[in-house]
């Protein structure tokens, strides 16, 4: 077996590499730690704190070797592409203290997780999509995929319903664009792509309401809403782990007392 070794990087005790299989055609990494193996994996690709071939940023070490979930510890993260034409890529975040070992593995499906410090404490999250919708309601380069923004709690990485939350647009903004849509968007009897993908973006951003309130704007006066369409989205909704969550946190918010001063 001929590999090269495409990454390496030294963390205090602990050095982390990535290699490429010429002769299969594959890819492995491992971490060592005082020169001996204590993890490793195989698959496609893999980078170091960025993608397989992606242009080393500004700030190559924002993601090796720093405090990144706030749990008082150094990781790094390994990205992995799997070798689809669209899928699927994989953040997998490895703390290095004391003891090597796999905190979470970031499944992005279509798109790359990407870790950003959303609110300003140091502590970074992760942005990925909701591939729940895919290939829904056709093909898939019509398919919606709301964007969630995932926090570190209790050991794992979940939704998390404020940071996910957009401000809400004007309403004499979403009829606006729910008419332009009715009038313009349809093909035949045929919403557009658009029509759902807004519906969802508004849902995911904390405004569900109005959403559902968005596909009946835009619908045509002419055509018959789509009963079976309608519960296929319930559906997907129900199904979505991080449609569940967000469901979840803002359900208890709603209910939270309000004290007062």
């Amino acid at each position: 077996m001929q590999e090269d070794v495409t990454g390496e990087v030294a963390i205090g005790r602990y050095i982390v590499r990535t290699y490429l299989d010429t002769e299969h055609d594959g890819g492995s990494w491992e971490i060592l730690a005082d020169g001996c193996r204590v993890l490793a994996g195989e698959g496609w690709r893999f980078g170091i704190g960025r993608m397989w071939e992606e242009p080393v940023d500004e700030h190559p070490e924002r993601l090796i070797g720093r405090d990144i979930n706030g749990d008082g510890v150094p990781e790094v993260v390994l990205y992995e592409w799997t070798g689809g034409a669209h899928c699927c890529f994989v953040a997998r975040v490895v703390s290095l203290g004391q003891k090597c070992r796999v905190l979470a593995e970031i499944h992005g499906r279509h798109g790359v997780p990407q870790f950003e410090d959303r609110d300003g404490d140091g502590i970074m999250e992760v942005c990925v999509y909701d591939w729940t919708f895919e290939y829904w309601p056709g093909c898939f380069a019509d398919c919606p995929a709301p964007q969630v923004v995932l926090c570190w709690r209790d050991g794992r990485y979940v939704a998390d319903a404020a940071l996910t939350a957009t401000a809400a647009p004007p309403l004499s903004q979403v009829r606006a664009e729910a008419e332009r849509i009715r009038l313009e968007g349809w093909v035949g009897d045929n919403p557009p792509p658009l029509l759902f993908r807004t519906a969802l973006d508004l849902m995911y951003g904390g405004h569900e309401e109005l959403g559902w309130q968005f596909i009946g704007w835009a619908w045509r006066a002419d055509v018959t809403p789509d009963p079976d369409r309608l519960s296929e989205l319930s559906e997907l909704l129900a199904r979505s782990p991080h449609w569940r969550e967000l469901q979840r946190q803002r359900r208890a918010a709603a209910c939270r007392p309000v004290s007062i001063p």
